[in-house]
């Protein structure tokens, strides 16, 4: 056993969390890059599954061979869901239905519908 591994046990008592200067966590970075890097090879998995050559996520619905996380992050940014309050409660939920192309992704990706509906309407 060397000296350092005498000196720090493999268990640590208590769990440290390991931040930059700015005091950003850098497991939460670390978590956005692994589901980055999920869906940058999942997604072309999927298309050659069943056999998409190119989806439509570009601007004006132009296709694309080979989607980036950025894109797909942009087309489900549009997803929106209003809420109808009366005092402290909610009286209504509107989901904004989620488009053909949205859905498309989802079942490519294998992520449920149902992951974009508030848990009280599952």
């Amino acid at each position: 056993m060397t000296a350092s591994q005498e000196e720090s046990p493999p268990f640590p008592r208590e769990r440290q969390s390991v931040t930059t200067e700015g005091g950003e966590d850098v497991k939460l970075y670390f978590l956005a890059l692994l589901v980055q890097a999920l869906i940058e090879r999942e997604l072309p998995l999927a298309m050659k599954r069943e056999n998409l050559d190119e989806l439509a996520l570009y601007p004006e619905q132009r296709q694309c061979a080979r989607p980036t996380t950025e894109q797909i992050m942009r087309l489900f940014s549009l997803a929106q869901r209003h809420r109808l309050i009366e005092g402290a409660h909610t009286v209504q939920v509107f989901d904004v239905p989620l488009t053909e192309l949205q859905r498309q992704l989802l079942r490519l990706l294998g992520v449920p519908e149902d992951a974009f509906r508030p848990p009280d309407y599952r």
